[in-house]
């Protein structure tokens, strides 16, 4: 994006970083598609909000939401080469509780891609299983109205059979929120969400691990006009290859303040003659 590699462009699942610190960026290929809703791209450098991930910009991709009364559904899809797709589960408007729940597999046998005498004769197939889920329960009634919002999504089971050679591939996003607001002026903010992206190849023994978390403490005080805010943010990174073993983090607060003055209006001017 924008002339920039994979790496320097930010990945966000519902609201949780995904990334691999081995290979850069997240893989794209262990997120299915039946779990999407919309994908919103922000092009251009990012990095002031979304950190030094987000040189090239930011994709924000968004699962499915239940709507309406609690419905199951199920869909199935063939093809040939064996291709097969399947999904099942519920979903619901939020203020039902449950929002969504769903499972997903889809497969195909593949076909032999590279036919020449130096590639490996392979069929090139695939599984790859999902599940996801999204709960948020009922508010409470003012003044004390809070609620929890949580998200477990298991992105991608990726296994592709090689004669003996295997790759797998596993994506995994968490994301928990909490908000309550106090009082008519003070409101707090609680996230947490955590990540993973490890890859594996057999029989050869290598491996990455990549596992983020992130924490956020944000308070808010609204006074007429004016907003005051304070925030506490931490993001921890670690990174598993071979003799690799290495972690950083990033401590950071953050003080706001906001003004929202009302909109003028223009003086009525008197009818001419």
């Amino acid at each position: 994006m924008r002339g920039a590699d994979s790496r320097f462009t930010a990945v966000y699942v519902d609201g949780v970083r995904m990334d691999s610190q081995s290979t850069g960026g997240a893989s794209w290929q262990s997120i299915p598609l039946a779990l999407i809703d919309r994908i919103e791209v922000l092009r251009g450098p990012a990095a002031a909000v979304y950190g030094s991930d987000a040189m090239g910009g930011v994709v924000q991709i968004f699962t499915k939401k239940g709507e309406g009364a609690p419905q199951p559904y199920v869909g199935l899809g063939f093809g040939n080469r064996g291709t097969f797709t399947a999904e099942a589960g519920i979903s619901a408007a939020p203020t039902a509780g449950i929002t969504r729940w769903g499972l997903n597999r889809s497969q195909t046998d593949g076909f032999n891609a590279r036919t020449v005498a130096t590639a490996n004769p392979d069929e090139d197939d695939y599984r790859s299983n999902a599940v996801s889920a999204a709960w948020l329960p009922a508010q409470r009634p003012a003044p004390a109205r809070s609620h929890l919002a949580g998200q477990r999504c298991e992105l991608g089971l990726r296994q592709q059979p090689d004669r003996g050679r295997r790759s797998l591939n596993k994506m995994f996003a968490l994301g928990l929120n909490w908000q309550a607001q106090w009082t008519e002026h003070y409101s707090t903010k609680l996230q947490f969400s955590q990540s993973r992206d490890y890859y594996e190849t057999r029989p050869s023994p290598y491996q990455t691990d990549t596992r983020l978390h992130n924490y956020l403490f944000q308070n808010t005080w609204r006074l007429g006009v004016h907003t005051l805010t304070a925030a506490l943010e931490r993001r921890d990174d670690a990174l598993t290859n071979g003799g690799i073993d290495r972690d950083r983090h990033q401590n950071a607060l953050a003080l706001g303040y906001g003004l929202k003055l009302p909109a003028r209006t223009r003086a009525a001017e008197p009818a001419p003659g």
